[in-house]
């Protein structure tokens, strides 16, 4: 999927899935069901994702596997954060990140955060959750919270028009991935860049219609609406 086939890798994390089930690897099965529900999610399948999310709660929790229910706790607060259920969202995420602290918080902690943030109303809660997450990447989180996190707090940051914050947070996830470019994070590096240019009023249209082709391409629809309605308000 950090490849750019959003498409491919569903269709392998479904066979993983069906393969685990039936030679009962739980953990094999919970896993499938993580890389699932990131790409369907991306796709926006919403009607597919919420099985994945609930199936991995599920299984980490009959594995005992706590740190493992965080990932399926934050899949929970995307979903009802997408459905307009604040409070839900809000529930979800705090429990994921209490969980990440029991646990080891530099596995999932800052993704757990960035969902806090994404899910609070409070601006002082929402920065609180966005600078811890920013610490523990400087303190040398698990890899894939380097990815998300920076994801998320792009989101964060446009939706408070924070045009400073997001042009740092697509710095950040450009210094990571420097040596190894991967075509999910130069999509997020340039979508947050060009909305918050469009934000500033700096616009062009190329470049969002750029942006809009290639997250289609990558399998990245989740990404596109804010696009999308950007160059129908120049358009208009």
């Amino acid at each position: 999927m950090v490849a750019g086939d959003t498409r491919g890798a569903l269709a392998v994390a479904d066979t993983a899935i069906a393969r685990a089930a039936r030679v009962g690897h739980r953990r094999a099965e919970m896993v499938g069901h993580h890389a699932a529900f990131f790409c369907r999610h991306a796709l926006m399948d919403f009607e597919g994702v919420f099985r994945h999310a609930e199936a991995a709660l599920t299984l980490a929790q009959q594995l005992g596997a706590r740190r493992f229910e965080t990932e399926a706790l934050v899949f929970l607060a995307e979903l009802h954060r997408l459905g307009g259920r604040r409070a839900e969202a809000l529930a979800n995420a705090e429990e994921a990140v209490k969980i990440s602290r029991e646990t080891s918080i530099a596995f999932l902690g800052p993704f757990a955060l960035g969902a806090l943030a994404s899910a609070n109303d409070d601006p002082t809660a929402r920065r609180a959750a966005l600078k811890e997450g920013e610490e523990l990447l400087r303190a040398g989180a698990v890899s894939r919270n380097h990815l998300l996190f920076p994801r998320d707090a792009i989101e964060v940051y446009l939706e408070a028009s924070d045009w400073e914050g997001v042009e740092q947070s697509a710095a950040r996830l450009a210094q990571y991935t420097g040596r190894e470019p991967l075509p999910f994070a130069d999509f997020y590096i340039a979508r947050g860049r060009a909305l918050a240019a469009f934000g500033r009023g700096q616009w062009n249209i190329a470049e969002l219609e750029r942006v809009r082709d290639e997250g289609e391409r990558l399998g990245v629809r989740v990404a596109l609406p804010g696009i999308e309605t950007a160059i129908n308000q120049l358009r208009g």
